[in-house]
């Protein structure tokens, strides 16, 4: 039996929430040895509440508008495989403020996608998505 639109998007959130929870950990770790500044924690953790709240509202408008993702969304699974794999092997990410950026772009590009689904949005938010991947790949310590 196919996926609901709500139940792919709980998919997708997922591995976009899980990179923030790592991020928002590895920002309280920084801000505790001093190399994250009191201003650039703050950035990060309102980051971090605007990443749960999007996700929070991906799943809602996905619910609301669609009973299934359109198969021109598929691209969206693809990417958010990429990156389960990628956080698979990151036990913390070096520059949280860069990544924060990178998640807040993902996952609102995902709720635009949700809200007005095409394939120009899809393509955009999979890249996204699989930007959020590389920068976690590139920023890992392992």
């Amino acid at each position: 039996m196919p996926l609901t639109a709500a139940e792919e998007t709980v998919i997708i959130t997922r591995a976009l929430r899980e990179a923030a929870d790592r991020m928002m950990e590895q920002a309280y770790r920084d801000r505790d040895s001093g190399t994250l500044s009191l201003d650039e924690f703050f950035l990060v953790s309102e980051r971090y509440q605007k990443m749960q709240d999007d996700a929070n509202r991906a799943v809602r408008e996905a619910a609301s508008r669609l009973p299934s993702l359109p198969k021109e969304l598929a691209a969206l699974g693809d990417a958010t495989k990429q990156l389960e794999q990628a956080l698979k092997t990151v036990t913390g990410i070096s520059d949280t403020v860069n990544l924060s950026a990178k998640l807040v772009w993902a996952l609102g590009s995902l709720v635009l996608t949700i809200v007005t689904p095409s394939v120009d949005s899809a393509t955009m938010t999979a890249a996204a998505i699989v930007d959020v991947g590389r920068t976690i790949a590139e920023l890992a310590t392992r």
